[in-house]
């Protein structure tokens, strides 16, 4: 009995921290895609003086930025355009499953800081 109780006591310590590790992990896999992201849509905006706004990542976007970025099943990505001639872009991964469902990192495009949620 006692080594049960110390083999649960040890994975419910445990655990959080492997959610956390993971949660991490993903996150670092958004950002990185956030900047491939972004980086195709300075590409674009040079080319065409505006920036690139689309909700899903499917084929015509990738063939508009050039880019073989793939939403996954813990993101979707997506860019907003604003500004009266497209100048300024937002990218954003949101968060598809897990307990972080609905969490959004984002990314300025022109200055490339990333605003992150927190765990």
């Amino acid at each position: 009995i006692i080594v049960i109780i110390i083999i649960a006591l040890l994975a419910s310590l445990g655990v959080p921290v492997y959610e956390k590790t993971v949660d991490q992990a993903r996150k670092k896999e958004a950002k990185s895609l956030l900047s491939v992201i972004g980086n195709a849509e300075k590409m674009y905006q040079i080319d065409n003086n505006a920036y690139y706004a689309f909700g899903a990542l499917d084929q015509t976007v990738r063939d508009n930025l050039m880019s073989n970025v793939y939403d996954g099943p813990d993101w979707k990505y997506s860019v907003e355009v604003s500004g009266a001639d497209s100048s300024t872009a937002t990218a954003k991964a949101a968060r598809q499953r897990g307990k972080r469902a609905g969490s959004v990192i984002s990314m300025d495009v022109g200055s490339g800081s990333i605003t992150d949620y927190t765990w």
